[in-house]
């Protein structure tokens, strides 16, 4: 259909002569050269626009027409990524055998000052999924490794205990919901010195577990986590089979800059060889979230319970410090 463009305030007056043929066929060759531009497709009208109906021989007005916009989001990219960026079940901050690098000192009633160290960490090997570092999506399968020790010195770095952590973890997540299943393995020894110090512990034996494990944690928040995990030991020697631990924390997730952010953590590390007693450990402090998803974290240590060396697993403790500590 031709059509003939007015403005809503222009108006069509007959002047002398024959009117109609004349203006007819002006409206007809001016609707056919504004057409041919825009041929096949229909361009919207301004609000009163009028035109001309060749086929009714009468002046029109214009129906509006809506173009709908449809906005595009660009869903996160998945695919199969080696060695990738950042863990989707991350080590809990105040879990005393996770694998991390890190310090604490701290003031222990039967050897005074103490610190406990602790070498290693946890990285990815394999991921199903999304590329971001800070909330990837996917399923991923890690290896965490680490030396915990037990010393008084640090210029000698007289080894009181060792502990030696290493696990293989698979997690995947849904939403705020982060699972994990693995397999972890420790051994506990014991220096000599310490065997002369506390003749009352019976160090014949290796502290040694080879447990299966499943964790889930929920982010309520993009920086409060709670979580828990339970573990089955499939071989022992000195513990028993079943640990449990539960906790929260609040951290930054995403990158802080050189201001960093305050971080909150609590753990409740339960066992079934002390009856399910254990250590409750509190941190506080100021962290730092870099680019590559690491956490450098300074703050205050508050241990109480059992001892977590596990050379002296029955053995009390109460720890008050502070510490450093690199978590991946």
């Amino acid at each position: 259909m031709a059509r003939l463009r007015c403005a809503p305030n222009d108006r069509l007056t007959r002047q002398p002569g024959p009117w109609l043929p004349t203006g007819l066929l002006a409206a007809c060759c001016a609707g056919l050269m504004l057409a041919v531009p825009t041929a096949g497709a229909q361009q919207p009208m301004p609000p009163g626009t009028v035109y001309f109906d060749a086929d009714q021989q009468q002046l029109v007005p214009a129906q509006p027409v809506y173009v709908v916009q449809q906005s595009v989001v660009d869903e996160p990219a998945w695919g199969l990524r080696i060695l990738p960026r950042g863990l989707i079940y991350r080590p809990y901050l105040a879990g005393p055998k996770e694998s991390r690098t890190g310090v604490q000192f701290f003031h222990e009633d039967e050897l005074g000052w103490s610190y406990d160290s602790t070498v290693g960490g946890q990285f990815g090997l394999l991921r199903i999924g999304t590329d971001d570092p800070y909330f990837p999506l996917g399923i991923q399968l890690d290896v965490e490794a680490s030396a915990q020790f037990r010393q008084r010195n640090l210029l000698v770095l007289d080894i009181l205990t060792s502990d030696i952590r290493l696990g293989i973890p698979l997690s995947f997540t849904h939403g705020p919901h982060k699972t994990k299943v693995g397999v972890y393995f420790l051994r506990s020894h014991a220096d000599d010195d310490l065997i002369f110090q506390l003749p009352e512990l019976d160090f014949d034996e290796f502290f040694e577990r080879q447990s299966l494990v499943l964790g889930h944690s929920i982010y309520l928040t993009n920086q409060f986590r709670i979580y828990g995990e339970v573990g089955y030991a499939f071989h022992t020697r000195v513990a028993d089979p079943w640990e449990v631990q539960f906790g929260a924390e609040f951290a930054p997730v995403m990158p802080t800059g050189l201001l960093g952010s305050p971080f909150l953590a609590a753990n409740a590390y339960l066992r079934q060889e002390v009856d399910f007693g254990g250590t409750l450990t509190l941190q506080g402090g100021w962290s730092w979230r870099g680019r590559d998803a690491r956490l450098l974290r300074v703050g205050v240590h508050y241990a109480n319970g059992m001892s977590n060396q596990f050379v002296l697993h029955d053995k009390h403790e109460q720890q008050l410090g502070f510490g450093v500590w690199l978590d991946f």
